[in-house]
């Protein structure tokens, strides 16, 4: 089994270098940081859990680059990703470069979880199109891949375009960092398998239950399949879920399991593993789960 962190960074917390150490030092497979540039003071839309009002740690997050960032100088063999970066909030050609960055000086050790955005308020402040937020990520993911894998690149599209360019420094992992979609579980899941199948490495539902979460493991695995998306190594799915983190007041301890929460599908992985959400440390003002974009 591997166990995965998302944490809550904020100015009251424990920094990100301390607590990705920690994280590093029991034993955790990976750690994840989610964004939220903003949030809005007066917001039309509910939080899709529990009573809809959003959590305070969504006004404090720090950002998931340079927390990242904070963390791999810290540690050595910790996996470390975004759970999820909101990708059209982020000009592409930069967040590439930064990603690729990051990618090179943590040794490849990231994983690009990406979403699109579920708080309508937020994506019309920064600029994007709620409706179409989806067909947005996925022309900026296919022109950062070009950044990411080709020596001199170009893109033309919708959304973004722009001529032969050098973007180095390249990814340390090839062709590039795996990109996670962190979307589905609270709702209808089809896009989400689709825009795995179409763009994506590995799948992020959230809160799913585990004979859903087969269900939907079935039609992935046959869309994957009729896309040519499985290679001849290819073996049961693995499962992983980065959990949650917040303030403690004393020495950080872990708790037992309480539920399954966000499980990442890696559609070529050998193995099968299990990421459980994990209660708050002791003395913590923690909230619900991220919920995914």
């Amino acid at each position: 089994m591997k166990i995965g962190i998302l944490a809550w960074i904020t100015p009251k917390s424990p920094d990100a270098a301390t607590v990705a150490r920690k994280c590093e030092a029991l034993g955790f497979e990976s750690f994840f940081l989610p964004e939220h540039p903003i949030i809005p003071v007066h917001c039309k839309t509910p939080y899709p859990i529990g009573d809809g009002k959003i959590p305070e740690l969504y006004t404090r997050m720090v950002d998931p680059f340079i927390g990242l960032a904070f963390a791999a100088a810290a540690t050595k063999r910790i996996k470390l990703g975004t759970g999820v970066c909101l990708v059209p909030e982020h000009e592409p050609i930069t967040l590439a470069k930064e990603i690729a960055t990051l990618d090179l000086f943590c040794g490849g050790r990231f994983i690009f979880g990406i979403g699109a955005g579920w708080l309508i308020d937020e994506s019309e402040i920064m600029g994007v199109d709620f409706r179409r937020r989806w067909a947005v990520t996925r022309e900026y993911i296919r022109a950062m891949k070009e950044l990411w894998t080709k020596p001199e690149a170009s893109f033309e599209g919708e959304f973004i375009k722009f001529p032969p360019v050098l973007s180095y420094p390249k990814p340390a992992q090839k062709p590039h960092p795996p990109i996670h979609i962190g979307a589905g579980g609270l709702g209808p899941v089809e896009r989400a398998l689709k825009n795995t199948v179409a763009i994506a490495d590995g799948w992020a539902p959230l809160r799913m239950p585990p004979d859903r979460l087969a269900a939907e493991l079935a039609k992935l695995k046959k869309m994957c399949a009729e896309a040519n998306r499985i290679s001849p190594k290819w073996k049961s799915p693995s499962i992983s879920r980065p959990s949650m983190v917040t303030r403690s007041r004393s020495s950080p301890s872990i708790a037992k399991p309480d539920a399954i929460d966000w499980c990442s599908i890696h559609p070529t992985s050998r193995r099968k593993s299990r990421k459980r959400r994990w209660s708050n440390w002791p003395g913590s003002s923690a909230s619900a789960a991220e919920s995914n974009g």
